[in-house]
C-alpha cells in the first residue's frame, strides 16, 4: 500500500509536466550573441598582445646583432662590420670565377657571393650593379652569431613575406611558387634576385657605416657621397666614383643619437608600411647598442647628400616592388624622406635628435 507522501509526490510531479534539460531557440540565440561579443572584444586585444610580443622579440634580435657589432669591433680594430674586400682579398676566394675583379666595389660583390656559396651552397653570380652592403651586409658576421642561411635572427618576426620565403627556399630558389601569404607575391625575377632575396635581412644599414664620404664637410665630396635614385627606393648603384669600405666605430660622435640599422618597413603597427613615411615608427639599433621603438616624426630627416643646404632632406620615391605594402597614393609611388639612411655629417651626425647644422 503507498503511503501518503508517496501519491502527494507523484501528483507534485505530475503538476510540473515531463522534465527536460534542452535550450529554447532563444535562449540559443542570447548565448550565441554573448560568445560574439566577447570574441569581437577580445581579439583586437589578442591582436595587440601579439604584434607586442613581435616587437619585443624584434628588439631583442637587433640586441644581439649589436652585442655581435661589439665583438666584431674588438676583433676588427674597431671597424663597423660589413664587406671588407679589396682586390687582393678577391684573388684569394676558393671560387676561381669570383677573382677577376679589378676595383674593390667588385671585390666586396664577390665577398658577399663567396660568403654565399659557402654557406647555402647554392649557386649565385656576382650583380654589377648591387650594393650587398645594405641587405646582405649580415653575412659578414656568420662566426658571431650562426653559420646557416637563412638565419632567423636577421628576420624580423613580423616579417611575413621573408619568413615565408625561409620556410620554402627550396621551391623559392627553383622558381616555384610556394604557399607565400595571402596576396603576397614573388619579387621581381630579375636576373639573380629570384635568388638572393630569401637570404635579405628586415634592417638596413645605415649608409654612413661603410661611405666615408657621407661624413665628409668637404664641398669637394658632396658628388661622391651614394645615395639611391630620387626615382626609386632600392639599393642599385651606378658606375659611379664611390669607394665604399668599412668605417670605424670611432668616428660615431653620439652613439646614442646614432642609428646603426633600422627596419625596412614599419611592421609592428595594424598595418604594415614603408618605414620611411613620416609618422611611420620603426625598431632602431643605435651604435651603443640600444635599441628604441621610434616614430619617425620625432626623428631627424638627415640631409641630401648632393643637396646639404636643402633644409627639406633627401626625398625620394617609394615605388613598391610586388611583395611590398602598397603605396599610399593612387598612383602606387609616394615621395618619402631620407630618415636614417642618410644622417648630416654621416657617423659624426644624429638621427635622434635636433638636425646639426651645415
Amino acid at each position: 500500500m503507498r503511503t501518503r507522501t508517496q501519491r502527494q509526490g507523484r501528483s507534485h510531479d505530475a503538476e510540473r509536466g515531463p522534465a527536460s534539460g534542452a535550450f529554447s531557440l532563444i535562449e540559443t540565440l542570447v548565448v550565441i550573441a554573448i560568445v560574439a561579443l566577447l570574441v569581437s572584444l577580445l581579439l583586437p586585444a589578442l591582436g595587440a598582445a601579439r604584434r607586442a610580443a613581435r616587437l619585443t622579440q624584434c628588439s631583442t634580435q637587433l640586441q644581439q646583432m649589436g652585442v655581435s657589432s661589439a665583438s666584431y669591433a674588438v676583433d676588427h680594430k674597431e671597424f663597423i662590420w660589413n664587406y671588407s674586400w679589396r682586390v687582393a682579398h678577391a684573388q684569394a676566394s676558393e671560387f676561381v670565377d669570383l677573382r677577376n675583379v679589378s676595383t674593390d666595389m667588385d671585390a666586396q660583390r664577390s665577398q658577399y657571393v663567396d660568403v654565399f656559396r659557402r654557406l647555402t651552397t647554392r649557386p649565385l653570380n656576382p650583380e654589377a650593379t648591387l650594393l650587398p652592403q645594405i641587405l646582405y651586409g649580415h653575412f659578414v658576421l656568420f662566426d658571431y652569431l650562426a653559420a646557416r642561411l637563412p638565419e632567423p635572427v636577421y628576420t624580423c618576426p613580423s616579417d611575413r613575406v621573408r619568413l615565408a620565403w625561409a620556410r620554402n627556399v627550396d621551391d623559392y630558389m627553383a622558381g616555384l611558387t610556394p604557399p607565400y601569404p595571402s596576396g603576397v607575391g614573388t619579387p621581381i625575377p630579375a636576373g639573380h634576385r629570384n635568388t638572393r632575396w630569401a637570404f635579405s635581412s628586415s634592417y638596413e644599414v645605415t649608409i654612413s657605416a661603410f661611405d666615408g664620404m657621407q661624413s665628409s664637410t668637404l664641398p669637394t665630396d658632396i658628388g661622391r657621397r651614394l645615395r639611391n635614385l630620387p626615382t626609386n627606393h632600392f639599393f642599385f648603384a651606378p658606375t659611379g666614383p664611390w669607394r665604399l669600405n668599412q668605417q670605424t666605430l670611432n668616428l660615431v660622435s653620439f652613439p646614442s643619437q646614432k642609428v646603426f640599422l633600422h627596419e625596412g618597413h614599419a611592421r609592428h603597427g595594424s598595418v604594415e608600411t614603408y618605414y620611411a613615411y613620416p609618422g611611420a615608427s620603426v625598431n632602431l639599433l643605435l651604435f651603443d647598442g640600444s635599441t628604441q621603438y621610434r616614430n619617425n616624426k620625432d626623428s631627424s630627416r638627415g640631409w641630401d647628400p648632393w643637396a646639404p643646404t636643402n633644409p627639406d632632406g633627401y626625398q625620394y620615391d617609394y615605388l613598391p616592388d610586388a611583395w611590398e605594402p602598397r603605396a599610399r597614393s593612387a598612383t602606387g609611388r609616394d615621395r618619402v624622406y631620407g630618415y636614417y639612411r642618410y644622417t648630416r655629417h654621416g657617423l659624426r651626425g644624429v638621427d635622434l635628435g635636433p638636425d646639426p647644422a651645415p
